[in-house]
């Protein structure tokens, strides 16, 4: 009685009853003849739907989804999964979201996972084991039909073959929740999951500051350590991970944290550990601190600065996006991609130390402006040879652009330095602004003053 209370409300559709009879004549042969109850009552009301020209019968009815195809082709009537009919509206609504968009010029694509993904979406990411296909395929359709709330998407090699699965919230800018954070076995998953991890930790559009929380319980070895090299600490059935944006100081960390709506058990790690309450004129507590809230920078003067200089060739593998956002024909995706590299120069560059800043100060004609930032992680010097089978999978250098820098001298030092967490500037700084600053042109790894870092970064950010 209630439901036929409730169906009052809707619009009833009326039809002919000798148009039924001639459309049930023209459907029995799609229902097995119609010759039990169910496959009759499953025909009639395609038949009504038919007859009433309305675009769609929605139902979650197996068997009825399997007909849909021939039923369109002959009766142009869609039957379709709720999730299925909601996603439509959602792609009319915001079809430009839900087109392909290039991951940094590269081959990948990332794009919204759509009704028609569910099927594939089970099949590559649900855990062999302890889920279940039925129950994970519902949560898949229930982040789908709420858009508004939560993000799905997948990203894609060039043969459109997805790779990595995440699911993300989207109703707080302040909080974000990842229940799913799945890949598959391909080569640079790793690479993937740590490219996509940074950049939605680096997203601050609210306040100084946001709260991750990965919840998916189903997380492998790869996507575990993935999180712990980007700042996230374990703990609650979760992986978190609090990002501060700007030039902080330590006041202002252990202020955010104290309001920071997160586990109370997380927020006495941290406000109660050594390298919160511990001295900044230690450049290691420094670094640390900058990796558990980047992309935040600490006012201190321990931490070393400098202005390297590299050419556009080699700075487009790292984070120097071409104009468009071409694929380059050879581009490094794994660098291109990734969050860590690896930087040659001369031995006699001693004043480099670790960890430290680097400001990338694109040379050559038509760049000449600091366009990224990285964290300058370890500095290394040795023979060619040694630091070149070391370092050669995080470097676009060749074996002959390594011999270029020691001048094909095998026995003379090489120095290398390995830098991480890459951001690239929203505003490109210009010569003009580093001279008018006290910063020369660079020509090798320059150092500058903490002071002048937080000037320039500033500037980049656009803060």
């Amino acid at each position: 009685k209630r439901g036929r209370i409730a169906a009052q409300r809707f619009r009833e559709v009326k039809t002919d009853d000798a148009e039924i009879r001639a459309l049930e004549i023209k459907l029995a042969p799609l229902f097995n003849g119609a010759s039990i109850e169910r496959d009759l009552s499953d025909m009639r009301q395609v038949a009504h739907a038919i007859a009433a020209e309305v675009p769609f019968l929605v139902t979650r009815d197996v068997p009825m989804l399997s007909r849909s195809d021939l039923i369109f082709e002959q009766f142009d009537l869609r039957i379709l999964h709720p999730t299925e009919l909601i996603n439509r509206f959602d792609v009319l609504r915001r079809g430009a979201e839900y087109r392909p968009v290039r991951l940094e010029g590269s081959r990948w694509r990332e794009r919204l996972v759509v009704a028609e993904d569910v099927e594939t979406v089970v099949s590559l990411f649900k855990h062999k084991t302890k889920e279940r296909s039925g129950n994970f395929d519902q949560q898949i359709r229930h982040y789908i039909v709420n858009p508004n709330e939560w993000i799905s998407k997948i990203v894609v090699d060039g043969g459109k073959s997805p790779t990595i699965y995440i699911v993300h919230s989207n109703h707080n800018p302040a909080r974000l929740e990842i229940p799913f954070l799945r890949h598959t076995d391909h080569p640079l998953a790793g690479t993937l999951l740590r490219h996509l991890i940074h950049e939605l930790s680096r997203e601050i559009s609210s306040g100084c500051q946001k709260i991750i929380s990965v919840t998916d319980s189903e997380i492998s070895d790869e996507t575990a350590s993935a999180l712990a090299e980007l700042g996230f600490i374990p703990d609650s059935n979760a992986w978190w991970k609090i990002s501060m944006k700007g030039i902080v100081t330590r006041d202002n960390i252990v202020a955010e944290l104290r309001r920071t709506d997160i586990p109370l058990s997380i927020k006495e790690r941290f406000v109660g550990a050594n390298f919160v309450s511990g001295g900044l004129e230690d450049d290691l507590n420094v670094a640390r601190l900058e990796h558990l809230f980047s992309p935040a920078k600490l006012v201190s003067s321990a931490m070393a600065c400098y202005v390297v200089s590299i050419r556009p060739s080699w700075a487009a593998h790292f984070f120097d996006i071409p104009v468009g956002g071409q694929t380059l024909m050879d581009l490094n995706e794994k660098l291109h991609l990734g969050i860590e590299g690896a930087y040659y120069c001369g031995a006699n560059n001693t004043h480099v130390k670790a960890p430290g800043r680097v400001l990338w100060y694109v040379s050559g004609k038509g760049s000449m402006c600091i366009k990224a930032c990285s964290f300058l992680e370890e500095r290394f010097i040795g023979t060619p040879k040694e630091l070149y089978a070391r370092f050669k999978h995080l470097g676009v250098y060749g074996w002959k652009h390594v011999l270029e820098t020691v001048n094909g001298k095998l026995d003379h030092s090489l120095m290398t330095f390995k830098f991480s967490r890459t951001e690239r500037f929203v505003q490109p700084i210009e010569l003009a602004t580093l001279l008018k600053l006290g910063v020369p042109q660079p020509q090798n790894p320059r150092k500058i003053r903490g002071d002048q870092f937080a000037t320039l970064y500033k500037l980049g950010m656009n803060l």
